[in-house]
């Protein structure tokens, strides 16, 4: 048996008709420093869940029961989601190879058989609770994590165009005052509140954008949405004139090999991830760079390719440049943006069975491939 200072102890629910092996399992785990909550059937152990203030650590049910056997008590379970989380472990005489492929299929994490050795029992109970209770740590941890980093974007994307626009505003208002002030001065300030409108609204733009991408409402838009694209020159034009960083000093090469298939796709979204990769090449890319925009097929695919001379995206970064707001060199460098955009970019490309393929050799520059796979119904 597990030594004391390494048990987990918790509360756990126990379904089993039998009286005596109910007993049996109360005294072993009683003993082991568990609460038990006793219920006769699946039915009585679905009551007192229903009663519970707060759900248990693990369900353990028989299968063959009265009233509700075990498999029909784990789908109510896995159906709720204040429930889904419970560790369900399977205590049954059934050694039926079929009952437990159903089992795991349904969502239980053990299935013990009866007799059991009850040193190997403990274990097994014990070692899927700190299992249980490891990936909750885990997952509470990444929660308070996202809201570090959504509070720190907040605080320093969103207050710093906000700043602009208000102290600009009230340089304005006070034109007619500032004698000093030209012309030339006010359609200054004008421009600078324009640029931090701009800025605020693309920020609250792609928070949004990438909620519905990542909580299933983008699937409901597209299925309507999804129409024949045949110009891919097109969508690189449509993307450069939303791009909202000053493209003023780049020069942008658009190579789109000849007679390209079409295929089916959203524009509009297709656009979007187009804008964020651009607007991705610029802010990495020191100024009068070309950056190249390529549309070409290959092997039952358009790929769309976009390459900047930048400073390249580290090794053991590039498998986090997907995540959402994650930056790169966050901490060292000061890029503006909520890095939301390859998080879009990702999820827009899962909506149409695309991939995204990123190369990029430290200090050599950037390659983005956005890879579509042709449609052949049209």
């Amino acid at each position: 048996m597990s030594s004391p200072d390494a048990q987990i102890y918790g509360t756990l629910l126990i379904a089993e008709d039998d009286e005596s092996m109910m007993d049996v399992l109360d005294d072993i785990l009683t003993g082991a420093g568990y609460t038990i909550i006793r219920a006769g059937d699946g039915q009585e152990a679905l009551d007192a869940l229903k009663q519970m203030s707060a759900p248990p650590d693990m369900v353990i049910a028989d299968i063959m029961m009265p009233r509700m056997d075990g498999f029909e008590l784990l789908r109510h379970i896995r159906a709720e989601e204040i429930w889904v989380h419970i560790p369900f472990t399977f205590l049954t005489a059934r050694d039926n190879p079929q009952d437990m492929v159903l089992g795991k299929m349904l969502g239980a994490d053990e299935y013990i058989p009866k007799p059991f050795d009850i040193t190997d029992f403990l274990k097994i109970i014990e070692a899927r609770l700190r299992r249980h209770r490891t990936l909750a740590r885990a997952q509470s941890n990444r929660v308070q994590e996202l809201k570090r980093e959504i509070l720190q974007l907040l605080n320093h994307e969103f207050r710093t165009p906000l700043t602009l626009i208000v102290a600009y505003s009230n340089m304005v208002k006070g034109y007619e005052q500032a004698t000093a002030m030209t012309q030339d001065q006010l359609i200054e300030f004008l421009a600078t509140i324009s640029t931090g409108a701009q800025r605020l609204r693309r920020l609250i733009e792609n928070f949004i954008l990438l909620a519905e991408l990542q909580h299933g409402e983008g699937h409901t838009a597209l299925s309507w949405r999804m129409r024949r694209v045949e110009d891919p020159h097109t969508l690189f034009i449509e993307a450069l004139e939303i791009v909202t960083r000053d493209r003023s000093q780049y020069t942008f090469d658009i190579q789109v090999e000849p007679d390209m298939p079409r295929f089916t796709g959203d524009s509009e979204s297709l656009v979007i991830a187009l804008r964020e990769i651009i607007d991705n090449a610029i802010k990495f890319s020191p100024e009068g760079s070309i950056i190249h925009l390529c549309a070409n097929q290959k092997n039952g695919h358009i790929i769309f390719s976009v390459e900047d001379n930048g400073r390249g995206i580290p090794a053991n970064q590039l498998a986090k440049i997907g995540a959402a707001f994650y930056q790169i060199d966050r901490h060292s460098t000061e890029d503006q943006g909520v890095g939301a955009g390859l998080a879009i970019v990702d999820a827009i490309a899962k909506l149409h069975d695309a991939r995204v393929h990123i190369t990029s050799p430290a200090g050599e520059g950037t390659r983005v491939e956005f890879v579509v796979p042709l449609d052949h119904n049209f």
